[in-house]
């Protein structure tokens, strides 16, 4: 068979697995390789044993290191009590409410809860202190949920370390570390600027309580001091390392921060919660995120499936055709988004982040701008409430017809949001980092 015709199969068959996820809920990781493992050894000349090589082992690692370290602060209570600390702390600022609900999703995201984690806590928190001052709910649902990205995102957090994974085998080992301190640095910015917006849109310093009627927070136990000085050490060693690499680039620098990468310094914080007790060890490991190691290990295999058939060079000569440069990073904005409107991010990046290199080299396009606009895409319309971030956030709304007149709403706001990010993608804000890839 003609590897067009494969690829063709291959398209039906991620098209299958995406709409299978959201009507079955049965996973589109599962769905993926099968499909692979039918067109890859049954009508393609790919091995089995060629075919499960192509696991991402990356993915899986990283997931699994992260959520047993972070989930240590979830499960005895570290991050709600530190929210319910910073709201106890500006209660008497009028204004400050919907700013205070977007500092703390952020905070907490990437102090290691994630963005899921996040948006599904701080909803019910968001919509308490609705009740109590009259704040609009959509200011609230904006905040939790671009907090709970936009931390999320962060190299080190859940979201940004998985990241890391889906550039491990596509650029090189300095263009990961490049991509994803990039790409932290643009969600924390174009996040901020998105909820500036609906800061304003929204009216949020017009509130009808004048002081939040909150009760004092009990002090952190043992357990939750010892768990916020871990995550600290390890935020640092991450962070601090990385950022000592850019500012002197030496052969030391570079092995720091090789070796505390977020996987195995994860993995030792985990170690050290273990140590100390500091929570069910049980009940955190049932956290692991099989589901996420599914759906992309899945879509790993049935991408690098269609790259052995030739989709590299079928994309290639598309992109080859005069597209502008400047109007590649849009283009992926806007196919990342369409699908993440529908279907979970996780779904995206394996099936786009393989192409990205290959567009770049064909267009002269920025491929830190590439990835970039892809990831926003496929964040920002996670807002849609068919959307895994939409229906996180909607989890806090205590009434029924409240939630079911914010579903069209917050469709709205997922799609004004969008727009936004593809009106900043023309902008020299996106010129912060240039090109690091070379091409021969």
């Amino acid at each position: 068979m003609s590897n067009t015709f494969l690829l063709i199969l291959l398209l039906i068959g991620l098209i299958v697995s995406l709409w299978a996820s959201q009507k079955f809920n049965v996973n589109a990781g599962l769905i993926a390789m099968a499909v692979a493992w039918i067109v890859g050894c049954w009508l393609g000349k790919i091995t089995p044993t060629a075919l499960i090589n192509y696991w991402p082992t990356s993915v899986m690692f990283i997931a699994i290191t992260t959520t047993l370290f972070f989930g240590y602060a979830r499960e005895n209570g570290t991050l709600t009590l530190f929210a319910e600390k910073v709201m106890y702390l500006t209660r008497n600022i009028k204004w400050f409410p919907p700013i205070a609900l977007y500092l703390i999703s952020f905070l907490i995201a990437c102090a290691g809860a994630g963005a899921m984690a996040t948006q599904i806590f701080m909803s019910t928190v968001a919509f308490a202190i609705v009740a109590q001052t009259g704040m609009n709910p959509m200011l609230a649902l904006l905040a939790v949920f671009l907090g709970g990205c936009g931390g999320g995102g962060m190299f080190w957090a859940p979201e940004g370390a998985n990241r890391i994974a889906y550039y491990t085998g596509i650029v090189s080992d300095d263009a990961v570390q490049y991509n994803v301190i990039a790409h932290s640095v643009y969600t924390a910015i174009v996040f901020t600027i998105i909820f500036l917006i609906g800061y304003i849109v929204f009216k949020g310093w017009k509130n009808k309580a004048e002081v939040l009627d909150l009760k004092k927070p009990a002090p952190f136990n043992r357990e939750q001091k010892i768990t916020l000085a871990i995550i600290g050490i390890v935020v640092v060693l991450v962070v601090g390392s990385a950022i000592l690499k850019q500012v002197y680039p030496t052969a030391l620098t570079r092995k720091l921060t090789t070796n505390f990468s977020i996987q195995f310094t994860a993995l030792i914080g985990f170690l050290v919660c273990f140590i100390f007790r500091l929570a069910d060890t049980k009940a955190v490991m049932k956290r692991i995120p099989w589901d996420l190691i599914l759906t992309v290990g899945g879509m790993t295999m049935m991408i690098k499936v269609g790259l052995e058939f030739g989709v590299t060079d079928m994309v290639k000569n598309v992109f080859e055709g005069g597209v502008s440069p400047i109007v590649v990073p849009f283009l992926f904005l806007l196919f990342a988004g369409f699908i993440s409107l529908f279907a979970n991010f996780t779904v995206i990046y394996p099936l786009l982040f393989p192409l990205i290199p290959v567009v770049a080299q064909a267009t002269g396009a920025n491929s830190v701008n590439i990835f970039a606009m892809t990831a926003f895409g496929s964040m920002i319309t996670g807002m849609s409430p068919f959307s895994t971030g939409g229906a996180c956030c909607l989890t806090g709304v205590p009434d029924e017809e409240q939630r079911s007149k914010l579903v069209p709403k917050l469709l709205i706001m997922a799609v004004c949001s969008w727009a936004i990010i593809a009106i900043l993608s023309f902008t020299p804000l996106f010129n912060l980092f240039p090109e690091i890839l070379t091409f021969s």
